[in-house]
């Protein structure tokens, strides 16, 4: 995401929901199905124009993800676990 290229996952990654918005600055899959992954190689492989968008997207969407950011969400999350 940081070097500006569309992101192709498995939706069951665990930052996936924070990262990759489906169809913006890449492309899900569920975890295992190989015709998928590779119906979304070839589709960014042969359609620069999509690649190239989806990769500005990833820019600006891992832009605001830092040491802070991520400092910030692991004390969201603990607080959350002690309010619990």
């Amino acid at each position: 995401m940081c070097a500006g290229l569309p992101v192709i996952a498995s939706e069951e990654i665990g930052a996936v929901a924070d990262l990759v918005k489906n169809g913006f600055n890449g492309l899900l899959f569920k975890a295992g199905d190989i015709d998928a992954l590779a119906e979304h190689l070839i589709t960014l492989v042969a359609n620069a124009n999509l690649r190239q968008q989806m990769g500005k997207n990833s820019r600006n969407v891992i832009a605001d993800w830092d040491f802070e950011h991520c400092a910030k969400g692991i004390k969201e999350a603990l607080t959350y676990l002690r309010v619990r």
